[in-house]
């Protein structure tokens, strides 16, 4: 599916997308490289940036930091269990055991999942103080992963909430 998403969109470029005409600029390279400078001395676009660097990274810790966590600290024995029974309505002896492959899946899954309910809630809120609850909602699930590695933590709302939108 992503393959072909990829390819239309590479096709939609080549024969639909038209370089906008305009005037090109003709800066200097010093006046870029000063322009450049320049922005960096604004405290708020500092502080954006650290906020979202602060977001990404936790973001990415789901795919890294997390499944080994879920490797090696986590009995997931239980949830196996609840899982293999369920199974067993539809198949005779299951033998499922969750992987920490299925954290990608079941991550994906709740933002689908909870895309429309979490933008309904923060729809008239600003971008930023959303991000910034985000980032904590986030925390907060890390932090229950760190106090108690136990399947119904790592499952709680709050570890799938990095970003807030």
């Amino acid at each position: 599916m992503s393959a072909i998403g990829t390819g239309w969109l590479i096709l939609l470029n080549l024969f639909v997308y038209r370089e906008p005409t305009g005037e090109r600029g003709n800066k200097p390279i010093g006046k870029v490289f000063t322009e450049m400078l320049s922005v960096l001395t604004d405290f708020r676009f500092i502080v954006m940036i650290v906020i979202y660097s602060g977001f990404w990274i936790m973001y990415f810790q789901i795919y890294d930091s997390v499944l080994w966590y879920l490797t090696e600290k986590v009995d997931m024995t239980p949830f196996n269990r609840v899982v293999n029974q369920i199974l067993s309505l539809f198949v005779s002896n299951p033998d499922w055991k969750y992987e920490a492959e299925h954290v990608t899946a079941m991550n994906a899954g709740a933002i689908i999942l909870l895309q429309l309910l979490v933008s309904g809630i923060v729809r008239k809120t600003k971008a930023l103080p959303t991000m910034i609850v985000g980032i904590a909602l986030g925390s907060v699930g890390m932090g229950m992963l760190a106090i108690a590695p136990m399947p119904g933590f790592f499952y709680s709302p709050c570890s799938y909430l990095p970003s807030g939108r």
